[in-house]
């Protein structure tokens, strides 16, 4: 998470205004471990990530989206509710 709060801070230091997308089409590691999005508590664990870093990174960046989740639910073979 540092390396994150240091890069928006560089950013921003130079007017540059980041945009975070927190899923495009590739999960954290630990959370394609467990099965990825065939397996039903990774949303869980996801929404909780995109939690933790809404708030930690939330109030430095200009947009934040998880808009593409919806997106690979659609094209799952399993029901996935978000």
């Amino acid at each position: 998470m540092q390396y994150y709060k240091n890069l928006i801070n560089e950013l921003r230091a130079n007017n540059i205004i980041p945009m975070v997308v927190l899923y495009h089409w590739d999960l954290p590691q630990a959370l394609q471990d467990h099965g990825g999005w065939l397996n039903e508590s990774v949303v869980g664990h996801f929404n909780d990530y995109a939690d933790k870093c809404f708030s930690e990174l939330g109030p430095k960046v200009g947009k934040k989206t998880k808009r593409p989740v919806y997106v690979a639910c659609m094209f799952s073979k399993k029901k996935i509710s978000v």
